[in-house]
């Protein structure tokens, strides 16, 4: 009988560092999860039963753990009147066997895979408020990285179709994705013939992209009834340099205005520009 257990749980702690000047937040949370995938040999008409009791020895029920970490810190300083410093961290983690299971040409356990999720995200923040406007100043970094991976990269896989597929997964992927990009914006509060809150902008952004991808890296051969159950009627085989690696850069600027006429009519007037270079492939 396939289960289901959960077990979750979390903590958060702040307060101040230097009374009036200076406060930290954090927290953490856990999720961990087992769930159940169930093998079973699918059937065709004609399929040998020596095949057949083969592929039985794969059948049951097996477990699917996933895991996830969330951490999240934040610092925020107050130098002087009306300037304000905010740093803050968020990382997530999180791994996820699966790809198994079914009734009818479905997986077994061997070809599961391990779908590995990380995202790190670290951000300045620096704010001066004053009667009328605002300036505030962004610089931010993110990593995220992709990763689905066989488990059982190195066993050749084998698709009994209709029945049962065996072996490890065709295909490894990395991708990670990294940007730091700075931002600033200036909003102003202004009077002529109404109340306008005016603000103007700029970005610039700098990508970069480490890109493997694996398609078909390890041999699939496929076994289909009427043909021969004893030799492959085809075969699946990647070849060729799997790096996709590059980088780019993006540049953007903005002018809007939300200019309310009277207390019952606002009008909002936006201009936006934003340039992204072609993506540069890189190779060793």
């Amino acid at each position: 009988k396939p289960t289901y257990e959960r077990w979750q749980w979390g903590a958060s702690l702040g307060g101040p560092i230097v009374r009036n000047r200076m406060q930290f937040f954090g927290s953490y949370e856990e999720n961990r999860q087992d769930r159940d995938g169930t093998v079973i040999v699918g059937t065709v008409t004609g399929a040998p039963q020596a095949l057949i009791d083969r592929l039985r020895t794969y059948e049951g029920t097996f477990t699917s753990p996933f895991r996830e970490k969330l951490l999240f810190g934040k610092l925020s300083y107050q130098p002087r009147d009306a300037h304000q410093l905010q740093l803050t961290y968020n990382f997530r983690h999180e791994t996820d066997i699966r790809g198994f299971g079914g009734q009818g040409g479905a997986n077994s356990f061997e070809t599961a895979e391990n779908v590995r999720n990380r995202v790190d995200s670290l951000q300045g923040k620096y704010q001066i408020a004053g009667a009328r406007g605002l300036n505030e100043t962004y610089l931010s970094y993110q990593r995220y990285r992709w990763n689905p991976t066989a488990e059982n990269y190195d066993t050749i896989g084998e698709n009994f179709s209709g029945l049962l597929r065996l072996g490890g997964r065709d295909t490894n992927q990395r991708l990670v994705q990294s940007r730091t990009s700075l931002r600033h914006d200036h909003t102003r509060f202004l009077n002529w013939r109404g109340a306008h809150t005016a603000k103007i902008g700029g970005l610039a952004s700098f990508a970069d992209y480490d890109i493997r991808k694996e398609l078909n890296g390890n041999p699939l051969f496929v076994y289909v009834n009427g043909i021969s159950w004893n030799f492959p009627a085809r075969a699946m085989y990647g070849v060729g340099n799997p790096d996709l690696s590059g980088t780019n850069w993006q540049v953007g600027a903005f002018a809007q205005d939300d200019w309310a006429i009277t207390p019952r009519l606002t009008l909002n007037l936006g201009l936006r520009y934003e340039y992204e270079s072609p993506l540069v492939e890189s190779r060793d």
